[in-house]
């Protein structure tokens, strides 16, 4: 009884488990201090100082900026490391035979931290897109812009970790019911439509996903059009119409299972389907950066550095969406043609 009970009370502990935790840890710690030299430099250059003491400064403020920049590069190589951390976590957890099941042991946190490892990249993204194209740049004096981002950047770094920590501290080999309990079998509205079996998704991915891909190639010919204003909503609906798709259609039918409702468990037995998604979700959050990124071309004498930079990330993205959308279709014509 006391050897259950302390089994019961001890989280779980793996290599991957303790590798987050430290990278965490690591980039919240760079946070930190780029946070305080960014504040004080910031609050010095702002003091109105004479332009020939305002070196030792600026030197402070590129080394922030450097340090930032390390920072937010971890918290984007956290991204993976979660999904691989849940799926290390599958073997100690009874009942769970996906990350669907992972997720069970400490909701809602679990999905909140999921759900901010696929929408803060893009926060992160934009600043080190457009931190970039400032340096690349010689018309933009941006020290201050750049460290008055710290503090709600800072804070979304904080806000993240701690739904991490209060999901990774609170896991236990506790027994759960995996997936086909809850979209199997649905109770809720909600996720009866997550259960729908028709081809209407499929279809509007593929649909939506090549407009996306050719709006991408005739803003290479035509980069200032209007039609850049659409990327935003397309993108989204294509990320969208993509997990609907597997979740709904793909996953009965590629896990050869007609009730069978999970993106996780595509992911944990099709490796080229877990490449797909990697894929299609780089190239969306890409082409919405470009899309944020236009934004700043509006600064005098830095068009042409921005058109450059914004033609390399939109091709570097097109080129990504469309390997996801190749991969899929190649698994879901050999599967109907295995049939």
């Amino acid at each position: 009884m006391l050897v259950r009970f302390y089994k019961s009370a001890l989280m779980i502990i793996n290599t991957t488990v303790v590798i987050y935790l430290l990278l965490t840890f690591l980039s919240l710690t760079v946070g930190a201090v780029a946070l305080v030299m960014g504040m004080n430099a910031s609050l010095e250059l702002n003091m109105g100082m004479p332009a020939d003491q305002q070196h030792p400064l600026k030197k402070k403020a590129d080394l922030c900026v450097t340090l930032l920049t390390l920072g937010l590069y971890m918290r984007l190589a956290l991204v993976p490391l979660w999904f691989l951390m849940l799926e290390r976590l599958l073997p100690s957890i009874p009942g769970a035979m996906c990350l669907f099941g992972v997720h069970l042991l400490k909701t809602p946190d679990s999905f909140i931290a999921t759900a901010l490892k696929v929408l803060l990249p893009l926060v992160y993204g934009f600043w080190l897109v457009l931190n970039t194209f400032e340096r690349k740049s010689e018309a933009l004096p941006l020290t201050n812009r750049t460290l008055q981002s710290l503090i709600p950047l800072g804070g979304l770094m904080l806000v993240e970790s701690f739904f991490d920590c209060r999901f990774i501290f609170a896991v236990r080999p506790n027994f759960v019911v995996c997936c086909n309990a809850y979209l199997d079998a649905p109770s809720s509205a909600f996720l009866q439509t997550m259960s729908y079996g028709g081809w209407g998704w499929v279809v509007a991915f593929f649909i939506v996903s090549f407009s996306l891909v050719g709006l991408s190639a005739y803003l290479l010919q035509n980069p200032r059009n209007w039609v850049s204003s659409l990327l935003w909503s397309v993108s989204a609906a294509t990320l969208c119409a993509f997990f609907l798709a597997v979740n709904t259609r793909l996953s009965p039918l590629f896990l050869s299972a007609n009730d069978h409702h999970c993106v996780f468990c595509v992911w944990q037995n099709m490796t080229d389907m877990t490449m797909a998604t990697a894929s299609i979700y780089v190239g969306c959050v890409a082409i919405l950066l470009y899309a944020a990124l236009r934004n700043v071309t509006t600064i005098p004498d830095a068009t042409a550095t921005a058109n450059a930079y914004a033609e390399k990330l939109l091709r570097w993205a097109s080129g990504s969406l469309l390997l996801g959308n190749i991969l899929v279709a190649v698994r879901l014509f050999s599967t109907v043609a295995s049939r």
